[in-house]
């Protein structure tokens, strides 16, 4: 009762045996008596209900065999269905890897083909009564039906390269040292996965409390690297650049009252110096620090990483950029081969998913598994970061 007063559509009650069975007789009637209707449902699991359960033997079958044992499935299932169209009840169909039969393990190999495509029920099993999930059922069905709402998705596309039948972390090339660098990029990424945090300029207002929240060790208020702390921060807007006149103004009006000149403008310029100065020791000690083509542009800072989209890598803008500049370039996942035809002549340090929370036509799961193929297919085996993992 607990379960229909929260929402669900279905509750499900296992029976194992003649004895359950008859106990659900008489729960039955109770919930109908107190006008409860969700209870009236079996569900069948069609990877064993007219096979036993895998044995994990290996059977060979040719097409004509397998069809007679669907027909055999056939001829033992259709009675059930039969009976529950009469009385007006539902079946769900649901079935799981871990009862598979040997046909179909034997038929399709180990692997999602042979789990008969997705329903349109959801199942979610938490710790919690069971009560308790609903609520994350409804916000997963919502949005089904909001990205069913929007058209929401991809244009087809063929993998031939994800692994699922085993696990295996995609191989990506991580920064070489090169001749001429006069810093040493080989910490912005990391060869057990990398940490990208975003940092926002009122950040670089505190830098030790900057260091201590990118997990880096502090010596007299300089910071070090070590397993813990963070490879990367990007950086959407740089500080100005030094004015060198206001500094020396500055230092003039320290030894003066504050009546003598505009203290409050130099001290503004002596701020935007020491964010520039924290910046300057991080990628000191081979953290990278990524800003947009615009900012780097217009604001330079030394040995920064450029973050590009294809668009900009296309025009003539970064050609402006010293010819030993590292790029980072921002895709979304749903762009045409041709326009991905780019990345094989340019040399990247990484390739950053970059998909804003407000888009709502392009599916994340999806775009990245896009992205993914076409990387594998022309190996290209750059590093990729997404932005879903970057702090606040």
């Amino acid at each position: 009762m607990k379960i229909a007063d929260a929402g669900a559509d279905i509750v499900r009650i296992t029976v194992q045996g003649k004895k359950e069975a008859d106990a659900c007789f008489e729960i039955e009637n109770s919930l109908v008596q107190k006008n409860c209707g969700v209870f009236e449902k079996i569900r069948v699991n069609p990877g064993n209900f007219a096979d036993r359960r895998a044995q994990f033997e290996q059977l060979e079958y040719t097409e004509e065999d397998y069809q007679k044992e669907l027909e055999h499935i056939e001829e033992v299932f259709t009675p059930l269905v039969e009976k529950y169209k009469k009385y007006e009840r539902a079946i769900r169909i649901g079935t799981n890897h871990g009862s598979l039969s040997d046909r179909i393990m034997s038929y399709y190999g180990d692997s999602p083909r042979g789990m008969d495509g997705l329903g349109d029920t959801i199942r979610v099993s938490l710790t919690e009564p069971p009560e308790e999930e609903i609520d994350p059922c409804r916000r997963l069905a919502n949005l089904g039906k909001r990205a069913a709402e929007l058209q929401q998705g991809e244009a087809l596309f063929e993998e031939k390269n994800r692994r699922y039948f085993d696990f295996q972390r995609r191989s990506g090339e991580l920064p070489a040292q090169k001749e001429g660098d006069e810093v040493d990029y080989r910490g912005v990424l990391h060869r057990d996965g990398s940490v990208l945090m975003s940092v926002s300029l009122d950040q670089l207002k505190t830098p030790e409390l900057l260091y201590r929240s990118l997990a880096a060790k502090l010596v007299v208020g300089m910071p070090f690297k070590d397993l813990a702390t963070v490879d990367s921060i990007l950086l959407r807007e740089l500080p100005p650049v030094e004015d060198k006149d206001s500094v020396r103004t500055l230092v003039l009006l320290c030894s003066i009252p504050f009546v003598y000149g505009n203290f409050e403008n130099d001290l503004i310029v002596s701020l935007q110096n020491e964010q520039r100065l924290a910046l300057k020791r991080l990628v000191d000690i081979s953290m990278g620090v990524i800003t947009p083509l615009s900012e780097q542009l217009t604001k330079p800072l030394p040995n920064a990483i450029v973050l590009v989209t294809l668009k900009e890598l296309s025009g003539c803008a970064q050609k402006l950029l010293p010819e030993s500049t590292r790029l980072v370039v921002s895709v979304l996942g749903d762009e045409s081969k041709d326009e991905l035809e780019i990345l094989k002549s340019t040399d990247v340090t990484m390739i950053l998913h970059n998909l804003p929370y407000t888009e709502e036509k392009i599916g994340r799961v999806h775009a990245a598994r896009r992205l993914f193929e076409y990387l594998s297919e022309n190996s290209l085996n750059f590093p990729n970061l997404k932005v879903e993992a970057i702090g606040p």
